[in-house]
Formats: C-alpha cells, structure tokens, sequence
C-alpha cells in the first residue's frame, strides 16, 4: 500500500525558518516514535537554524533570555523535540530521512535584516548564522538575500530557482576541488627557507549560474563576507572541498533546440594576508588579489554517460571547447576531471572535479 502511495502522489515539504525545524521534528520525531509510513519526497527549507541560534559575546545560551520561544533554538532544547541523543550533532537527520533528498538555501546577506543582525553579526542571514543554516552531509546553496522581508531568500528569484531544481531538477552536479599545493610568493618563500613562521588564511569565492541567467543559484564572495574560509595550514588536507552544488532542470533550458544544460562556475582563490613569525607581511600587497580566478562554463547533455564539454574564460570567453572523458562513480552517476596548474607565481595546483548524478530521471 505504501509503495502504491508512492506511485499515486508525491509530498514535498518546503518551509521558512522554524518551519524546518516543525518538518524535521514529523520526519525525526513523530514518524520514527509511531512508525508511520514516511510518504515525503523531498524537503527544501529555507533559512532554517538547524543547529540553532547563537549571538554575539552569548553563543547559544538563549534560555537565558525567555522572550518569543527563543528557547526552541537552543540546541539542549532542540535535542529534546528533535529526538536526538545528547551527544547528536543537532543538525543531523538522524537516519530518519534520506539526506541527499533533503535541501537547505542559506542566506548570507546580514546587512538587510533589522535590529537582529546586529546581535547575530555577519556570515549569517542576520538571524541565522550560515554555520548553523543546514543539516549535515545535505545539498544546499548559498545566495546573497536576508532572512525574510520584502526583498529576503523566501521572496526571491534565487529561492524560487533552487525550489524548481531541487523538487524537479533532471540531474544533480556537484563541483569540487582537490588541492595539490598553494605556492606562496617568492619573497614570502625566502622567509620561509630562513626557518621564519608563516601563516596565511585564503578565501574561496564561488558563484555558480546556469546559461542565460542573471540570478545566482549559488553565491559566496568576500565583499558580500560570505566567502569559505580555509587556513594554509589545512588548505591540502582537506580533500576534495566541495564548492557548489546543483540541480539542472532539461526543460529550463535557453534553447529548446540544444540539448545541452548549460552553467557556470566563477571560482577564485583570494591572496590572504601573510604573517611572517607573527607580523603581516605587507611587501608586495595589494588588496583584493588572486592566487587564482577563471570563470568555467560546461554544456551537459543528459545521456549514459552524460557528455559534458567545459571552457575557460581565460582561454575561450563563454564557449565551451573541451570535451571530457567520464569515469563512473559508486552512486550511479558520473565524474569528470579538469586539471589546474597554470604557469603563475603564486599559484594553485589541483583538480576541479565536476560530479554528474541522475536525479528525477532516476526515480521517474
């Protein structure tokens, strides 16, 4: 009967803010407790603290300030209703729904949301820290709206695109990045051959688009202070690191007579800082400069393999050149590599890895 269910009719989920939280306690709570036949499909929040509220200076302690059922976003109390054991991340499922079926859009614009933002600060929505605005090892997207208002993430062309994608999307990409080395310049260099300190912090700005879009599916950069952080220390030690992820929608494309789903991704790696045993090393600084930055175009046609062909900026403005060869994943899908070692100093060597995953097609 259930599998029957399944076949007549599909349930979405899509809620705002604490609704998310009121979706993952049916799916964590009341259909595990009762087991209950889970008939949702999919889930999209948006904005949602899955791991809580935490401000400025006071963290997470928001039982200390009883106003507006502020206690529901501490995270002892969202244990409670979430039906996780104390020492649960907060933000996990649990088991209790699949998670690659689960998405989270964050928001990252704190400047445009009221008294809260002041005492939550940036890299949030302005009420909701982007650290604690998804549910561990979910798809999600970031883009430059505020927690709710006439021009927040609920109310915007960012929203409503990822929202059509992710319920209908034909199949899911993954972009990621496999660092080999970051050089540091050669005056940096010849401190560290004396045996002198350094540390650096870089910045990973991402934008991701599909063709003929002027809306954003995924945004992170450094001016909006939502650009992902990594130390020079750890820079190769965690592999891969995934920069966007994303759904294609076959019918949304441009041009009903090319087959292709066509997106891009502008990537840039920005020049940090340097301290030399504990000062900034400010020889040959200039603000707002790059180890790295192209812009990749790709052109994938839906297919087994898919083919895809990619392009650079740097070399092939808006055209996609290159076709690659696939290899096939675990998962059913498809992974292709782009190799990035360009003739600069400083520079980046690595692998940018494009993964291709059916997505409705697969459960049609």
């Amino acid at each position: 009967e259930v599998k029957a269910c399944r076949k007549a009719f599909r349930v979405y989920l899509v809620a705002h803010s604490m609704g998310g939280l009121i979706a993952r306690t049916y799916l964590q709570r009341e259909v595990a407790l009762r087991k209950d036949p889970v008939l949702v499909d999919k889930v999209f929040t948006y904005a949602t603290p899955h791991n809580g509220i935490d401000l400025k200076i006071l963290g997470n302690l928001l039982t200390a300030i009883p106003f507006n059922n502020t206690e529901n976003f501490n995270r002892t109390r969202m244990r409670e209703y979430l039906n996780l054991g104390r020492d649960d991340s907060v933000n996990s499922l649990d088991g209790k729904f699949p998670v690659e079926r689960f998405f989270c859009l964050v928001g990252t614009n704190h400047r445009d949301y009221g008294l809260p933002r002041v005492a939550v600060g940036p890299m949030s929505d302005g009420l909701v820290r982007v650290a604690n605005a998804y549910v561990e090892g979910g798809p999600r997207a970031y883009v430059s709206k505020s927690h709710s208002g006439d021009y927040g993430i609920v109310n915007s062309e960012e929203g409503y695109q990822n929202l059509r994608r992710f319920l209908f999307g034909d199949d899911r990409v993954d972009v990621l990045l496999e660092v080999d080395d970051v050089t540091l310049p050669p005056d940096v260099w010849e401190e560290a051959d004396k045996g002198k300190k350094i540390n650096a912090s870089y910045y990973f700005e991402v934008v991701a688009k599909v063709r003929g879009a002027r809306w954003d599916l995924h945004r992170r950069t450094v001016d909006e202070e939502s650009a992902m952080f990594v130390r020079y220390a750890r820079i190769k030690q965690t592999r891969p690191i995934t920069l966007a992820t994303g759904f294609l929608l076959y019918d949304a494309r441009v041009n009903p007579d090319d087959p292709s789903m066509g997106f891009s991704l502008d990537f840039g790696l920005r020049v940090p800082q340097y301290e030399v045993d504990g000062f900034l090393w400010l020889n040959n600084y200039y603000e707002g400069g790059y180890v790295f930055r192209d812009k990749f175009n790709f052109d994938l046609i839906p297919g087994s393999p898919p083919t895809l062909r990619y392009g650079r900026d740097s070399r092939t403005t808006n055209r996609t050149t290159t076709k690659l060869d696939p290899a096939k994943t675990p998962g059913g899908g498809w992974e292709y590599r782009i190799p990035i070692d360009d003739d600069s100093h400083p520079k980046l060597t690595g692998t940018l890895i494009l993964r291709s995953t059916p997505w409705n097609r697969a459960t049609s």
